[in-house]
C-alpha cells in the first residue's frame, strides 16, 4: 500500500515538476536564467507528493519520516534528471542562433571593412601624391619663415627705436602736463577772482539797471505827456489849417470880387477917358475951365472908389474873425504854425 503511494505521488510530482519545466523553458527569460528556474523546480516537486500523502492518509508516524525524506530527494532529482536534457537541448539551440547572428554580423563587418580598406587606399595614394606637394610647401613654408625672422628683427629694432622716441615723448609730456598744471592752478586762482569781481560788477548792474527802470518810466511818463502834448498841437495845427484854408478861400473869393470890380472901373475909366478925347479938343476951344472941372471930378471919383474898397475891406475882417472864433480857437490871423 505504501508503494503505491509513493509511486502515485512520484508520477504526479514529476507531472506537475515537467508542466512548470516547460512552462519555464517558454519564458523569454529563460535563456539568461535558467539555473534558477532548475532550483526551483527542484524545490517545487516534492509539494504533490506531500499534497496526496496528506489526501491519503492524514496520519503519521515517526518510522516514514526518513522513507518520505528519501522519496523527497529521489523525486527531485528525478525530475532534474528529465529537465536537464530538455534545458541542455533549449541552450544549444539559443547557442546556434546566437552564433548564427554572429555569422551574418562577421560577414556584414568584413563586407564594411573591405570598403573601408578601398578607402583607406585611395586615400593612402592621394596622401602619397600630397606629401610631394607638403615638402614643397613645407620648403617654402621655412623660407618664408627665414623671410619672417628677418623682417621680425627688422621690425624689433624699430620697435625698440620707437619704444625709446615714445619714452622721451612720454618724458617730454609728463613735464608739460606738470607744466600745464601748474597754470591750471593760477588760471583756476584767476577765474575765482574774475568770477568774485563779476558778482561784485553783476550786483552793481543790478542796482544801475534798477536805477535805469525807474529813470525810464519817469522818461516813459514825461514822453506819454509830451505826446499828449504833441497830439494837443497836431490838433490845434489841424484846426488852425482848416482855418487858414477857410481864410484863404474867403481871400480868394474877394479878391476875385475885387478883381471884378477894379475891371469894371478900368472899363468904366476907359469909356470915359475915350469920351473925354472925343469931348477934348471942343470943349478946350469952347469952355477951357470945364475942362479942369472935369479933371478935379475924375481924381475925386478915383479917390471915393478907392475909399470904397477899403471900408469894403474893414468890414471884411470882422467877419473872419468870426469864422475863427466859430471854429473854437481864437488865434490870429496872422499867428504862425507850431
Amino acid at each position: 500500500m505504501a508503494g503505491i503511494k509513493a509511486l502515485i505521488s512520484l508520477s504526479f510530482g514529476g507531472a506537475i515538476g515537467l508542466m512548470f519545466l516547460m512552462l519555464g523553458c517558454a519564458l523569454p527569460v529563460y535563456d539568461k536564467y535558467w539555473p534558477l528556474f532548475l532550483l526551483f523546480f527542484y524545490i517545487l516537486s516534492p509539494i504533490p507528493y506531500c499534497i496526496s500523502r496528506r489526501v491519503v492518509d492524514d496520519t503519521d508516524s515517526a518510522s516514514n519520516a526518513c522513507k518520505e525524506l528519501a522519496i523527497f530527494l529521489t523525486t527531485g532529482i528525478v525530475i532534474s534528471a528529465f529537465g536537464l536534457p530538455i534545458v541542455f537541448a533549449r541552450a544549444e539551440v539559443d547557442l546556434v542562433d546566437l552564433l548564427r547572428q554572429r555569422l551574418v554580423l562577421l560577414v556584414e563587418e568584413s563586407s564594411r571593412d573591405m570598403e573601408v580598406l578601398r578607402q583607406v587606399g585611395s586615400e593612402l595614394l592621394c596622401l602619397q601624391s600630397s606629401e610631394v606637394k607638403l615638402e614643397g610647401l613645407v620648403e617654402e613654408l621655412h623660407a618664408e619663415a627665414q623671410h619672417r625672422a628677418a623682417v621680425a628683427e627688422g621690425l624689433q629694432a624699430e620697435l625698440h627705436a620707437e619704444a625709446e622716441r615714445s619714452a622721451a615723448v612720454t618724458e617730454s609730456l609728463h613735464t608739460e602736463l606738470r607744466s600745464k598744471t601748474v597754470d591750471l592752478e593760477k588760471l583756476q586762482d584767476l577765474n575765482q577772482t574774475l568770477t568774485e569781481e563779476l558778482k561784485d560788477l553783476r550786483r552793481a548792474h543790478q542796482k544801475e539797471v534798477k536805477e535805469l527802470q525807474q529813470e525810464n518810466e519817469g522818461s516813459l511818463r514825461k514822453l506819454q505827456e509830451t505826446a499828449e502834448q504833441f497830439e494837443w498841437l497836431c490838433q490845434q495845427q489841424r484846426n488852425w489849417m482848416c482855418c487858414v484854408k477857410r481864410f484863404k478861400d474867403c481871400l480868394m473869393e474877394e479878391r476875385e470880387a475885387l478883381l471884378q470890380q477894379v475891371s469894371k472901373l478900368q472899363k468904366k475909366a476907359e469909356k470915359l477917358k475915350m469920351r473925354f478925347h472925343d469931348d477934348s479938343p471942343t470943349r478946350s476951344l469952347i469952355c477951357p475951365l470945364q475942362d479942369t472941372e472935369c479933371c478935379d471930378s475924375r481924381t475925386t471919383w478915383d479917390v471915393d472908389a478907392v475909399s470904397d474898397l477899403k471900408s469894403q475891406v474893414d468890414k471884411s475882417n470882422p467877419l473872419y474873425e468870426e469864422i475863427f472864433n466859430q471854429s473854437g480857437t481864437p488865434i490870429n490871423r496872422y499867428q504862425k504854425p507850431p
